[in-house]
């Protein structure tokens, strides 16, 4: 049986604008935030978001599962499975930050076939298949930045990099790059595959924040692994680049 990405990349689309209406509809509006246990933020319009993309998923296709961050998994043996961020950044959206986006992966027989970043508040919407790469209409490809040197280097947060992994390395490779800023999430890795940035890279990600990161990067002509150089899908850190330089930057990180 061929896998269906083609056909559900329309629906791909469709799923993303309805998360971005919901989020939209909250955004720098009333809203509220509760704390959960890992102490991470989590708003009402964290929880409609998903539940929209989940009864749309429902709807169209009964025989799929579904993996959200904000509730309990549907149906996770199921051939085709989606895994959903509802918002990617929700710190960033109780800041009234327009840095933060709706993710969504569609897992056959547990690999990764296509992946959406969300940007409601910048109407850009990511998107990739593994082959090809769209930021909203347009195809999109990663940089030919050639070295380290010459490359900008994104994270989220820098303090989390020595809770989980070498925090020594990391600080000289920051040394080692052009620019170093700290735009990163589902914001720096969208970047990395439309060629504005070279390096994006987080030290401990949930599923939902990173699988569907992995057909997008790909789809762009880079590079994604764990920060060992190990599968992403499997592995909870994620190094993603524009592939030239992807040897050197995780011999920086690990040498």
């Amino acid at each position: 049986m061929p896998s269906p990405v083609q056909d559900l990349l329309p629906f791909a689309r469709e799923l993303a604008a309805a998360a971005g209406d919901v989020v939209m509809h909250y955004f720098r509006n009333g809203f509220q935030v509760d704390i959960k246990t890992d102490r991470s933020p989590v708003t009402t319009a964290d929880r409609e978001a998903e539940l929209r993309m989940r009864e749309l998923i429902n709807q169209r296709f009964p025989d799929h599962g579904v993996l959200g961050e904000e509730f309990p998994p549907h149906q996770p043996d199921a051939r085709y499975v989606w895994v959903l961020d509802p918002i990617d950044g929700t710190a960033n959206f109780v800041a009234r930050n327009y840095l933060f986006g709706n993710m969504a992966a569609l897992l056959e027989d547990g690999q990764p076939i296509l992946g959406f970043v969300n940007h409601p508040a910048a109407g850009e919407l990511f998107l990739g298949d593994n082959q090809t790469a769209w930021r909203n209409e347009d195809v999109i490809h990663v940089s030919t930045t050639p070295s380290i040197e010459d490359a900008l280097l994104l994270v989220s947060e820098h303090l989390s990099v020595e809770r989980y992994q070498n925090g020594v390395h990391f600080e000289d490779l920051i040394r080692r790059v052009r620019e170093y800023r700290g735009w990163g999430g589902c914001h720096g890795f969208s970047l990395v595959a439309q060629g504005s940035a070279d390096i994006s890279l987080e030290p401990f990600m949930h599923p939902w924040d990173r699988l569907p990161l992995i057909p997008l990067i790909r789809g762009a002509g880079g590079m994604i692994t764990d920060w060992r150089g190990n599968d992403p899908v499997s592995n909870d850190s994620t190094v993603a680049t524009n592939g030239r330089i992807h040897e050197a930057v995780l011999r920086a990180i690990n040498d």
